[in-house]
């Protein structure tokens, strides 16, 4: 077996680059669906990146058979029909995106390509960060904060958004987005460079995340450095590592609790008064997974359901309040109260057996999108490509190579 050649595949390169960069650019709305620039590009992706061809393997369609039917074990549930369609569109074809391309192909991509394509990406999400965030704070406009005016894909939100002061968003719909693309964009650095933790890589991504300040950042982030350092540094090195950690800690935690405890939301969780992130992220999911235990509803219940008398009458703020697009922003808690015991057997399968048959980047891939699960919707065809699609073809990339040299 030969290695591509190592050189840059530009027309890849570029693609990508765009793709990681218009999440949030409107090109049409399908049946009040906003369909991104992202989105549109991903059939060419896909063939660039890993081919067509048909998947003989029985196992892998019988499983894609089972996700289509599950959900409408719960039809009788079902009030909004047009809402449960959308939302069992998005369900079934990110996964036939993960099962028949990711899963199944091979990669056609080298690493140069993919390294350069990451570092580029980064570096323009850095420079817009420090526009936007100079700007605000230097000029008091926001010229440069919704980029994309009329054709931005949601509702726009404003700089102070979600109280803290200003955080800055770059391109993204809003911070946490940023912050969810920029930590898996150092991580998959980390993998494409051979596992090395470069100073221009932690310091942009660091910065971005401060200054975007979300709490799924300032978990994830220092969770992945955590992570690497365990799986990959010898002993010694891990505790020398790890003694900085704590004693950093030890030193800025009670220096800002204040702020962490904003940023971080963990105020918001419990307040049922309003609806803020922290709410729909933990306390309206928890108040719901609550009412379905004392209920014993086993198998969940319908898809896209959030904006129906059911759920009104769990939490009547959310008809009180009209939120647009309401969505519970707990993807991990969404799956459970939508596909109930069904997604609890899926991921026991995956941590009790799975799991452990995987070499160390596919266990970090699978922890860290646990994590990652618990900052954004399961379904957003934009946390896939981000979260799935381009991991796991620079893991198979990294498979390959790993392959090749021990067969030399």
């Amino acid at each position: 077996m030969r290695l591509i050649e190592e050189k840059i595949d530009k027309k890849w390169h570029y693609l990508t680059t765009i793709m990681l960069l218009t999440t949030n650019l409107l090109v049409v709305s399908v049946l009040g669906y906003p369909v991104v620039l992202m989105f549109v590009l991903l059939p060419l992706w896909f063939y660039w990146s890993f081919g067509f061809g048909f998947t003989h393997r029985p196992e892998i369609w019988l499983f894609y058979l089972i996700i289509c039917i599950i959900p409408f074990i719960n039809y009788n549930d079902i009030e909004d029909w047009s809402e449960f369609f959308k939302t069992y569109c998005q369900l079934i074809m990110n996964a036939a995106f993960l099962l028949f391309f990711c899963y199944t192909r091979k990669p056609k991509i080298n690493k140069k390509t993919v390294q350069a394509t990451l570092i580029l990406t980064q570096n323009i999400i850095f420079i817009l960060t420090v526009i936007q965030t100079f700007e605000y704070h230097v000029s008091s406009t926001s010229y440069f904060w919704n980029i994309f005016g009329d054709f931005t894909s949601q509702f726009e939100i404003p700089p102070a958004y979600g109280g803290g002061g200003f955080r800055t968003k770059a391109m993204y719909h809003e911070p946490s987005h940023l912050a969810l693309i920029i930590v898996f964009i150092f991580w998959m650095r980390i993998l494409i460079e051979e596992k090395k933790i470069t100073f221009d890589n932690i310091i942009k991504s660091s910065v971005i995340i401060l200054l975007a300040k979300s709490s799924l950042g300032y978990l994830l982030f220092p969770l992945i450095i955590v992570l690497i350092l365990r799986y990959y540094l010898i002993w010694y090195k891990k505790i020398t590592i790890y003694l900085i950690i704590i004693a950093l800690c030890i030193a800025l935690i009670p220096a800002y609790y204040d702020q962490i405890f904003e940023s971080t939301k963990i105020g918001q969780i419990q307040d049922t008064n309003t609806i803020s992130s922290g709410y729909m992220r933990w306390g309206l999911p928890l108040t719901i997974l609550g009412e379905h235990i004392k209920e014993g509803r086993i198998t969940g219940y319908g898809l896209g359901q959030i904006s129906t008398d059911y759920f009104w009458s769990i939490s009547p703020m959310l008809r009180d309040a009209k939120v647009p697009d309401a969505s519970i922003a707990n993807g991990l808690m969404s799956a459970v109260i939508e596909l109930g015991i069904f997604f609890i057997l899926f991921l026991s399968y995956v941590f009790f057996y799975k799991f452990w048959t995987l070499n160390k980047n596919w266990q970090l891939f699978v922890l860290l999108n646990l994590i990652a699960l618990t900052g954004s919707t399961y379904l957003m065809v934009q946390s896939y490509y981000t979260c799935f699609f381009l991991p796991i073809l620079i893991l198979k990339i990294i498979d390959n190579e790993t392959k090749y040299n021990h067969s030399v």
